[in-house]
């Protein structure tokens, strides 16, 4: 477990000071696995090359997440996911802990749950981002108050996906270069300013590196260098 025990030893009783300790050291755990969760764990959006075809098979996942009304990670999710997460077990399982404590802890360790997994969900690819996705659409569904708080990771997770569906379909009509004549200078003018706007979005949750994250994908590296 990545998270302190939030239950007490049978047998033993905490004192009221104990308790607010206890769950001040809860909330500062949750907060620390937000922060330092990809960093250490050396899992990466803007090293994880998503071509076509997984973006894809990820891509219509995470409509049919957003679309199941709280039934939406299934079988197939699940085998997907733990063959792209071959060998790298670690990262889904803080994510598997913040999901518990999102859904299950004391009200302000809840709300640092979401906070840690919209950062987890925005500094990593896939399936880790689909996890937290799938997490975050749960709880708008489950009534139990979080509804506003992960409504804005949900959006802003859609506007990525929508934007690297465009800019793809853009790729397949203009090629990858932006020095290729075959590229509309207003089409790309377009993607250059939507970049910004998205990892700006994203500046307003957590760090990332503004040189190396790429919100609509490894492909569009280009937009960088217009």
């Amino acid at each position: 477990r990545m998270l302190p025990p939030r239950h007490k030893p049978r047998g033993a009783a905490l004192d009221p000071s104990e308790r607010a300790a206890e769950q001040r050291l809860e909330r500062t755990a949750v907060w620390f696995l937000g922060e330092n969760a990809n960093f250490a764990t050396g899992e990466f959006a803007w090293a994880d090359v998503r071509d076509a075809q997984k973006f894809a098979r990820f891509s219509e996942f995470r409509q049919r997440v957003a679309s199941a009304r709280g039934a939406g990670w299934d079988d197939e999710m699940e085998a997907a996911a733990r063959e792209e997460a071959a060998g790298r077990p670690l990262l889904g399982s803080v994510i598997r802990d913040l999901q518990t404590c999102a859904l299950t802890a004391e009200w302000g360790s809840r709300l640092e749950s979401v906070s840690a997994l919209s950062k987890i969900a925005l500094r990593s690819g896939e399936p880790f981002r689909l996890q937290c996705y799938s997490t975050f659409i749960s709880l708008t569904q489950a009534n139990i108050g979080l509804t506003a708080v992960a409504a804005p990771i949900i959006d802003l997770l859609d506007q990525m996906s929508e934007a690297q569906e465009k800019f793809m379909k853009a790729m397949a009509v203009y090629g990858q270069s932006p020095d290729s004549s075959h590229w509309d200078p207003d089409v790309l003018a377009q993607f250059v300013r939507l970049h910004a706007q998205l990892l700006a979005k994203v500046d307003a949750f957590c760090f990332v590196p503004p040189t190396l994250y790429l919100p609509m994908g490894s492909g569009s590296a280009m937009l960088q260098r217009s």
